[in-house]
């Protein structure tokens, strides 16, 4: 196996793991991922130039280099049908944590310091004759992404050559490292034109029209992009916990039926309630380890499969240990979703909306709880007792 096949294999292990787990796509992952996107638009003549027999397969393209205009250069002139970079990604690359002004103040001056003072012009002008000081321009953002992407390939590499178990060493191809190094630029420069696209949208027409973002629009930009609500991942969600909540409420009015007609006692009615209480307060360290571990969407997904049998389950029960298992099922269903849910909206909010983002979720499992009585109680006098569970069941089923 060639260096570039293995470092391919290593690279797509590690974004299915880290996509899984967020739900997001990092910078180590987007940077893998338009690698792909560009990997082979010059292979076919790259192999006929080069005879190299360990050459890798995951070749780079070089038409620029030789004066061809590739389908990379294409893309990277035609910014205007270049998409905004997502704001996660770019928060990722800046590094913020806070977002506080003195944060986002730093990076800024990183940014503007990414060129050597000898490339940068003493002053700037706008169209209106006005002096532009202290602006990063897309020249400055390539410089610092480069170096960002540097960073996180090296980090890359030394994770891979920690976990791999067949000893390869990537670094020993020196076709393969001068090719990565090639698409580095290419996907710097690509990242710098995204990063741009988004800094302008909030920019006034000076900015736009100069095409470089000065340290208070910076700052103002990145605040507002920390501040929105990612109405796209919490409508779902939110959704989701609308269904938990509900699952809580939707058997209140109907347990008492269900008690007399299994003949159960006081205590054991006691003991089934506790049984989904307790169920929930013992599985949400273990939740909280697994979701953490495996990703937040498995379990988004599979943990209403565990409530779907819970709940249907109840219209089954013959006996109070049917009762305890249906109720022991949906209790750890509730908080795995829960936790994978809470984990979630954290991963898509910043310490300036996260409050905002957790409210709408929270607010959903209380109506759940306060609407699961009512539809239990309607459904029960209009299709029956266990027909109520199995049509609950069967929708948590569905979704």
């Amino acid at each position: 196996t060639s260096a570039g096949t293995a470092y391919r294999q290593l690279s797509k292990n590690t974004v299915s793991r880290g996509f899984q787990r967020t739900g997001t796509v990092t910078v180590t992952q987007q940077l893998w991922l338009s690698r792909q996107e560009y990997m082979h638009s010059s292979s076919s003549q790259n192999s006929q130039r080069n005879k190299c027999t360990h050459e890798p397969k995951e070749t780079f393209s070089t038409n620029a280099i030789n004066g061809i205009d590739s389908e990379d250069d294409k893309l990277i002139k035609k910014q205007g049908e270049i998409e905004p970079m997502d704001r996660f990604l770019l928060f990722q690359y800046l590094q913020l944590k806070e977002f506080t002004n003195d944060e986002i103040s730093t990076r800024f001056d990183k940014i503007y310091g990414s060129v050597t003072k000898g490339d940068q012009q003493d002053e700037k002008f706008s169209q209106d004759g006005l002096t532009i000081k202290d602006s990063i321009s897309e020249e400055h953002l390539n410089a610092f992404l480069l170096g960002r992407i540097k960073e996180i390939d090296e980090l890359q590499e030394k994770r891979n050559s920690a976990t791999s178990d067949d000893g390869l060493d990537l670094d020993l191809d020196p076709i393969y490292d001068q090719n990565k190094g090639e698409q580095m630029n290419y996907f710097a420069q690509l990242e710098a034109k995204k990063a741009m696209k988004l800094l302008l949208n909030a920019a006034d027409n000076q900015n736009n029209l100069s095409n470089s973002v000065d340290k208070e629009v910076f700052n103002t930009r990145l605040t507002t992009l920390a501040t929105e609500l990612d109405i796209s991942r919490s409508i779902p969600i939110s959704a989701s916990m609308l269904l938990v909540g509900s699952s809580v409420g939707i058997i209140i009015p109907i347990m008492p039926y269900v008690v007399s007609t299994l003949g159960l006692t006081t205590g054991e009615f006691g003991v089934v309630v506790s049984s989904f209480a307790f169920a929930k307060l013992f599985a949400n360290l273990p939740a909280a380890v697994l979701v953490e571990k495996h990703g937040r969407k498995p379990y988004l997904v599979y943990s209403l499969l565990i409530i779907s049998c819970g709940v249907g389950g109840i219209g089954l029960a013959t006996q109070f240990e049917h009762l305890i298992v249906c109720r022991t099922l949906t209790g750890i269903g509730v908080s795995l979703l829960s936790t994978a849910a809470t984990l979630s909206i954290a991963d898509s909010s910043t310490p300036l909306n996260r409050a905002r983002t957790m409210a709408p979720m929270m607010s959903s499992f209380a109506a759940g709880t306060a609407l699961g009585p009512a539809v239990g109680g309607i459904l029960a006098d209009r299709i029956g007792i266990n027909s109520t569970f199995y049509l609950v069941g069967g929708l948590y089923l569905v979704l």
